[in-house]
């Protein structure tokens, strides 16, 4: 970490855009302690809490976005960071930034220093609509209608591969037939196939044994 020595004329109301810049830069460094970085941004800005960059962002922002809980409570405990202020890319705030980019632990230290939950960036979004719009829609089971049949591991299914799934995913062979699943049951076994109220849908692979009554599509 290079450190080139600071303006003379930095003085705790520094308000130097190349000092944001150089602060935001400096936080996004992987591989540094966030004690090693507090005594870093120190030394280089008297105002470190509080300076930002061309996009507004400051240190605090890009501390709560890359998860630096240690170096985020120090620069609002401590340098006066104001745990509020939004940048100028998207008007997020700390908080908003620490929910974007998955920084739960973050999140949670800003919420306990007390962050504002219902400040809108330039959609109108909170940080608690942004953490909402991640989440799986939620989806009720209904006898009448038609039903689908998701899955994370398809081997069971005999219907591919064994890799977990980040997201659930659609059995497309029921789709395709234009199956709507009544009744799913799993028998852990040497075999697998499909049963249904009328004949058999398929014989499968090893692993598992899968019931489906269902009904065709109206």
């Amino acid at each position: 970490m290079s450190k080139s020595q600071p303006d003379r004329d930095c003085t705790h109301r520094c308000v130097s855009r190349q000092h944001g810049a150089s602060l935001v830069a400096t936080v996004s460094k992987r591989g540094t302690h966030d004690s090693e970085l507090a005594a870093y941004l120190h030394w280089l800005c008297f105002n470190c809490g509080l300076v930002a960059d061309a996009q507004g962002r400051t240190a605090l922002h890009v501390a709560a976005s890359c998860g630096r809980r240690g170096l985020v409570h120090w620069l609002v405990k401590n340098k006066g960071a104001n745990i509020n202020t939004r940048d100028m890319e998207s008007g997020y705030t700390p908080l908003h930034r620490s929910v974007f980019y998955g920084q739960i632990h973050v999140a949670t230290a800003l919420i306990e220093l007390g962050a504002n939950m219902f400040v809108m960036d330039y959609d109108d979004l909170t940080p608690l609509d942004h953490a909402m719009k991640d989440r799986l829609p939620f989806v009720e089971y209904s006898p009448i209608g038609p039903c689908e049949v998701y899955t994370n591991t398809n081997y069971t299914l005999g219907t591919g591969g064994g890799a977990n799934r980040t997201c659930p995913e659609l059995l497309d062979p029921f789709r395709k037939q234009g199956i709507s699943v009544k009744q799913t049951k799993v028998y852990f076994s040497t075999n697998s196939a499909y049963s249904c109220e009328s004949d058999a849908v398929d014989s499968v692979t090893a692993g598992a044994t899968i019931e489906c009554l269902y009904s065709s599509w109206k």
